[in-house]
């Protein structure tokens, strides 16, 4: 199954609690970035970036 991973950058503080809690690393933040990046094709839809983002910056649904 694909899911796809989209920021919504207006919502977006580029907190970094989703990098945080994506324990499969399919999310990439550094200090340099305003925002986080999903790789492409790697979520597998476990929805804890977008249970734990405190901005309800993240939807995941299936591709």
């Amino acid at each position: 199954m694909t899911w796809n991973w989209k920021l919504i950058e207006s919502n977006c503080t580029g907190c970094g609690v989703c990098f945080d809690v994506c324990s499969y690393k399919v999310i990439l933040m550094s200090r340099e970035m305003p925002y986080p990046e999903a790789i492409p094709d790697k979520c597998n839809g476990c929805m804890e970036c977008v249970k734990e983002c405190p901005f309800d910056a993240i939807e995941v649904d299936e591709a």
